[in-house]
């Protein structure tokens, strides 16, 4: 079990050109629906797009994956035919895992947890350099590129965390992340003795947005 998700797995010895290690198989029957949904959908759509082309003889690399395109003399110019035997091993692949590895005394589980916490790191990290640092860090001494990277580091946590919370509305709505973040910071307070008010009333695309990020009673707004 890896969050909730079944997985059968099995390893080998390996060796990579001169290279010495294990190989390792993962096979998921949750993963195997999905990517054959998409597979399908894949196949389809290339189908659909063969039989619309009325003149011509389309791009044999195009297609060549799963029809197999033979020109011929007439009012389409070509003939098309699905090949089942690649679709039947592209089948074959879904669901399955195949990673290779050269760390000792690391179990299956380890690794594929690595493996999948792969992808999450790299976007984190484009998300640190392009949406959060955007540009060079100046500074001039260890002392204040570590203090920096730390500030930074808790903005990526709250960024990751807005989004987390944003992410029910976004795919709704099909509004981008940093759209939602803008209509947001369009939110103005002032201090109005011992509470914060805002400056005006909010839109209610403001209302729902706050309301997925931190759900409050709407009784206690105040608009001066």
């Amino acid at each position: 079990m890896l969050n909730e998700e079944i997985i059968y797995h099995g390893h080998t010895d390996f060796t990579l050109g001169s290279t010495k290690g294990e190989l390792l198989f993962y096979y998921s029957l949750t993963k195997e629906q999905h990517q054959l949904h998409d597979l399908y959908l894949h196949i389809t759509k290339e189908e659909k797009e063969l039989e619309k082309l009325s003149v011509g003889c389309p791009e044999s690399n195009k297609y060549k994956d799963f029809f197999t395109i033979t020109p011929k003399c007439g009012p389409k110019g070509f003939s098309f035919k699905r090949s089942e035997e690649s679709v039947h091993a592209a089948e074959l692949q879904q669901g399955v895992t195949v990673l290779f590895t050269t760390l000792k005394n690391i179990t299956d589980e380890e690794t594929l947890y690595a493996y999948r916490n792969k992808d999450r790191i790299e976007k984190m990290f484009e998300t640190l350099k392009n949406d959060i640092i955007d540009g060079r860090m100046h500074v001039h001494s260890l002392e204040t590129w570590q203090s920096k990277l730390f500030v930074l580091f808790l903005a990526l946590i709250l960024r990751k965390e807005l989004h987390k919370r944003l992410k029910p509305i976004l795919s709704k709505t099909h509004h981008t992340f940093h759209r939602s973040v803008t209509v947001l910071n369009d939110i103005k307070m002032i201090c109005n003795h011992d509470r914060w008010v805002c400056r005006k009333a909010l839109t209610a695309e403001q209302k729902s947005l706050l309301n997925t990020v931190l759900p409050f009673d709407m009784k206690e707004l105040r608009y001066v």
